[in-house]
């Protein structure tokens, strides 16, 4: 497992002290600055204003700093909306190198997963849930699927990328499907 992750160190992250993927940033909280308190706060709100990313507070969570770790889950969870996840002196290491591994392994979600056409059974299912819109035929359900690779993307798709491929009354419907 350490072979394939790649440590690198920057003095450059700003509020930030790990990013385990390119679309989470995690700072980090120890149980002396927990009990000091003031200076967490400012990075918080920091991370708390930036948009486009997941944001994850880990705190070290001791015996010294049980009382203040209510004032940290109250500020952070309740008051900024952020996830937090409390952990002890020595298991930061381990939740790192889970966090790294999770956030770069390949989605087990279906709708998330390119579709694969050549594979019958699941062929089968796609044109099924497709032909439940108006208009929609065979031709059209392959012409969907291979430009847009999976139902997550289509369902995202906006109305004018679908017209381009269907024509604007038949878009209009598909768009209506997945996001009425």
């Amino acid at each position: 497992m350490s072979e394939s992750i790649k440590v690198l160190f920057s003095s450059d992250l700003g509020i930030v002290d790990f990013h385990p993927s390119g679309d989470c940033a995690v700072i980090y909280i120890s149980a002396a600055e927990m009990i000091e308190g003031l200076l967490y706060r400012k990075r918080l709100a920091g991370l708390k204003a930036v948009k486009g990313i997941r944001k994850v507070i880990v705190a070290e969570r001791t015996y010294l700093s049980l009382q203040q770790f209510s004032s940290l889950q109250q500020f952070a969870v309740l008051e900024l909306e952020l996830d937090l996840i409390p952990v002890t002196e020595n298991g930061l290491h381990s939740l790192l190198v889970q966090m790294v591994s999770a956030e770069n392994k390949i989605s087990k979600n279906p709708f998330l997963q390119p579709l694969k056409i050549q594979d019958e059974e699941q062929s089968a299912h796609v044109s099924i849930a497709l032909k439940n819109i108006p208009k929609i035929g065979e031709k059209k359900i392959m012409m969907l699927v291979e430009r847009f690779g999976s139902l997550h993307n289509i369902a995202l798709a906006s109305v004018e990328d679908l017209s381009s491929l269907l024509g604007a009354s038949v878009a209009q419907l598909v768009w209506d499907y997945f996001n009425k």
